[in-house]
């Protein structure tokens, strides 16, 4: 076959080859060109006959229309009378009252005239015809004669191409007796239907040609321009073909040497090369192979692979894929990379990975190639990596698991100092007095603060952060925030302004927590770095609407102050986590280095950015700039004061509160947070009782009276999840009843939330609650109490004003205030407080720990 193919066989037959292709492709043109010109002459015949009908159809419109009309008259000056009208019997000829004199004109005599005016205009020759004609001149020729018979026999129609010179097409329809003919031919004893004769056409082709002639002329000229062209391509083609032909010659060299590299690179390949017939004998094994798998090449050759170096659980599949291919000529494996196992001459086995190529031999019957590689140390440092996977893994979980338990250690206690010192505020109190408790407050909502930063950076570091997005009112926002600091800055002695844009719409989409988040670190830092100088402080606070892109409004919230400011390696390491000025300024003004980190990328989870410019001794500006979709519905406010949460209020009794639908049955292990939910939910107006744990929360509840659970997470005996999914259970099958059940918990890692919905909850609250949020819950799940809305027992509270005017000094505690909360109960009175002072010890030493 070689020889046959060979390059200089090939080079012998190319000449003759292309001579052949030359005449082959003079012959398909000359074919071509004459099925053109004969098309053409089809065609001009075709036209020829299309006006030949076209003449006929309207010499036979204008002989109906005269026929009807009866003849028309003309000028006997212009139009010579029709001599055979005057042996029809038919008034010829009549002179009018103006003395004109006028000839009749027939049907056929008008049809002569029309056909002398066309020969003469068009050079097509037309006549009538008749069998039997009045005019002698209307006799038929030989053609007509004989069209008119076949006329006779129900053919109407004739044509016939005629050659001669010049060339012409003869055309002939017949005509049938209508009633109006019988005027002129009634003595001829014709019946209305019987063939009287036709009318007859020759139109000379010539008058065609001229048109068409051009046209094949150009046609000719293309077609040479295309002879030359396929000749020059066959030209081109046959040097091509020897150029090709030496390099063919030229790559079966290259071949043969390139087969010896191969060979070379086979026998020095870091791999094992094996390859196999189509049968699975081994038809070359390389030194590679020899020394991992301890076989000699001449020992295997012919052998079976799968009986060679295939383990026997894997020899019956080797082999069905084999049989596969030779069935259906296709492979799974082929061109793939595969991890298997093989097995030694000694037989140990050992992770190979491999990949098997097809290819063909000069018969061109396939073979297979395969590479296979010991993976053993890559294995070994795979199981090393899903080891060191797994543990770091665990470390997640048990860093998660410990973030978890300190939330909820440290809010617990938390809830109750914040809890109190709030109910405490509410109470009458000296000036002094009410500033300690407020610097109570502020502490414990500082460490919370702390804490909530720390875990926002770890729900950021594991990306599950979550947003709310609700519709809100920006301007409100900035406002409230500023009112709420503002009491704080005076205490620093910085003076804070704001002011809103009045462009910014009403009503945006957005996490309103973020935001006020965002801002408030803002604030607060620069408060913090404008206070204590020799200089008064200041802090203005802007928001302005700075784009408007369709329905998105871009908003820039900026911070600027006149602090201290920072310099360009401040700037540069601002952002990173726990990074500060320096140690003194840790030691100076507190914090933790998260806040601008968390608000940074809060900010770009939200689509927006955070930038900063400073001067170090002149001040800093901090501007977040935030794209906030247009809100359909009127937002709802997300911070609400104290003072509006807590109506002066009289607490229903047990009994009222069951027949008002409004008792609560709380669930909660911790005896300080017994004491602040109870006095959180005195305040909002709603009676509770308290189980220790979940399992006495579920046999008071079967006892029907509640119309809510709130219920903590974490107690013993029965946890929350436990006991909202036992009441669920007995509601099923009571068949009616579905009680709210809304969760409080100190934790609040990602997953909390998800976990309470699973476990069939209404609700979830962190710890502590503040009375927005719980009040919130309340409204949403109960209905309105009676007594909300009215003023009970509970007087307004004086003015501190007032009482030291009277020259007295407000006590540290008012029994008063507190019999109004819980009643005239001394005992509670005493572990309330006692609770109280216990647990405000343990956070402050906690704090000075900190």
């Amino acid at each position: 076959m070689n020889a046959i193919l060979s390059p200089s066989s090939m080079t012998r037959r190319t000449p003759y080859a292309a001579l052949a292709l030359l005449v082959a492709w003079t012959l398909v043109l000359v074919i071509t060109f004459i099925r053109t010109v004969q098309t053409e002459n089809a065609y001009i015949q075709d036209m020829a006959l299309i006006q030949a009908k076209a003449l006929v159809d309207r010499d036979i419109m204008y002989r109906k229309w005269n026929a009807e009309m009866r003849g028309v008259w003309g000028d006997i000056a212009r139009v010579k009378p029709n001599p055979y009208l005057k042996n029809m019997h038919i008034d010829r000829d009549k002179e009018t009252t103006d003395g004109d004199h006028l000839t009749l004109i027939n049907p056929a005599y008008m049809t002569r005239m029309v056909f002398d005016i066309q020969k003469e205009q068009l050079g097509i020759d037309a006549k009538i015809t008749s069998r039997k004609p009045i005019n002698p001149a209307n006799a038929p020729d030989a053609w007509e004669d004989a069209a008119l018979q076949a006329a006779e026999a129900g053919q109407m129609e004739s044509q016939e191409v005629i050659e001669g010179d010049p060339p012409r097409l003869r055309y002939l329809r017949g005509l049938r007796v209508e009633k109006a003919c019988l005027t002129c031919h009634r003595h001829q004893n014709y019946r209305i239907g019987d063939l009287r004769g036709g009318i007859s056409v020759t139109v000379p082709l010539k008058l065609f040609h001229a048109a068409t002639e051009d046209s094949l002329l150009k046609q000719g000229m293309g077609y040479i321009v295309i002879w030359l062209l396929g000749a020059t391509g066959i030209s081109f083609g046959y040097r091509n073909w020897r150029h090709n032909a030496a390099l063919r010659q030229k790559a079966d060299d290259e071949l043969r040497i390139s087969r010896a590299h191969y060979r070379a690179i086979v026998e020095s390949a870091l791999d094992c090369i094996i390859s196999i017939d189509l049968s699975g004998h081994i038809i070359d094994f390389n030194p590679t192979a020899e020394a991992v798998f301890g076989y000699r090449r001449e020992d295997v050759i012919g052998q079976k692979l799968s009986e060679v170096v295939i383990p026997p659980p894997l020899r019956a599949q080797h082999e069905a894929a084999l049989a596969c291919y030779r069935q259906g000529g296709a492979g799974k494996v082929l061109n793939q990379r595969l991890e298997l196992m093989a097995v030694r001459r000694d037989g140990t086995e050992l992770p190979m990975e491999l990949s098997i190529t097809e290819s063909r031999d000069s018969t061109g019957q396939p073979f297979f190639t395969g590479y296979l590689r010991d993976i053993t140390t890559r294995k070994q440092a795979e199981q090393a990596l899903v080891q060191a996977k797994r543990a770091a893994e665990e470390a997640s979980i048990a860093k998660s698991t410990f973030l978890a338990n300190m939330s909820h250690e440290i809010r617990t206690p938390m809830s109750g100092v914040i809890g109190m010192s709030e109910v405490l505020l509410n109470t009458p109190l000296t000036d002094e007095q009410h500033k300690m408790a407020q610097i109570i407050h502020d502490s414990a909502q500082t460490q919370l603060g702390l804490l909530n930063d720390i875990l926002d950076f770890s729900k950021i570091e594991a990306g599950k952060l979550d947003f709310s997005i609700e519709p809100f009112a920006l301007p409100d926002l900035v406002e409230k925030t500023c009112a709420t600091l503002k009491g704080h800055a005076q205490q620093k002695g910085v003076m804070l302004r704001h002011n809103v844009d009045l462009h910014i719409p009403r009503a945006l989409e957005g996490d309103a927590l973020r935001v006020h988040q965002i801002l408030s670190n803002f604030i607060t830092n620069a408060i913090k770095f404008s206070s204590g100088l020799e200089r008064l402080g200041e802090v203005e606070v802007s928001a302005r609407q700075v784009a408007e892109e369709g329905n998105l409004i871009r908003v820039e919230l900026a911070v600027r102050d006149n602090g201290i400011g920072m310099d360009a390696a401040t700037l540069a390491r601002v952002f990173h986590p726990f990074a500060q000025a320096d140690a003194s300024t840790t030691r100076k003004y507190g914090g933790t280095g998260l806040g601008l980190v968390i608000s940074r990328r809060l900010a770009e989870a939200m689509g927006g950015e955070i930038r900063v410019d400073s001067t170090p001794g002149v001040g800093s500006t901090f501007t977040a700039r935030l794209p906030f979709p247009r809100a359909d519905e009127a937002p709802r406010s997300a911070f609400t004061n104290v003072e509006e949460l807590v109506p002066h209020v009289t607490i229903p009794g047990r009994a009222e509160a069951i027949a008002q639908g409004q008792l609560i049955l709380v669930a909660e292990d911790n005896a300080i947070n017994q004491e602040l939910i109870q006095q959180q939910l005195g305040l909002l107006g709603y009676r509770c009782d308290i189980a220790p744990d979940g399992r006495e929360a579920f046999s008071q509840w079967q006892t029907g009276d509640y119309a809510l659970v709130l219920s903590d997470i974490h107690m013993p005996q029965m946890d929350g999840y436990q006991l909202a999914q036992a009441i669920r259970r007995k509601e099923a099958q009571w068949g009616h009843g579905h009680i709210p059940i809304l969760a409080l918990t100190a934790n609040v890692l990602q997953g909390e939330a998800e976990r309470c919905r699973a476990a069939d909850m209404d609700g979830y609250l962190a710890k502590p609650a503040p009375l927005s949020q719980l009040r919130e819950q309340l409204v949403h799940w109960l209905p309105v109490a009676a007594n909300s809305s009215t003023l009970g027992q509970t007087a307004e509270m004086p003015a501190r004003a007032e009482a030291l005017e009277e020259g007295g000094e407000l006590p540290v505690f008012d029994p008063a205030a507190l019999t109004r909360m819980v009643g005239d109960k001394p005992v509670i009175h005493r572990r309330l407080i006692e609770k109280f002072l216990a647990n405000a010890q343990a956070q402050a030493e906690r704090l000075r720990a900190v």
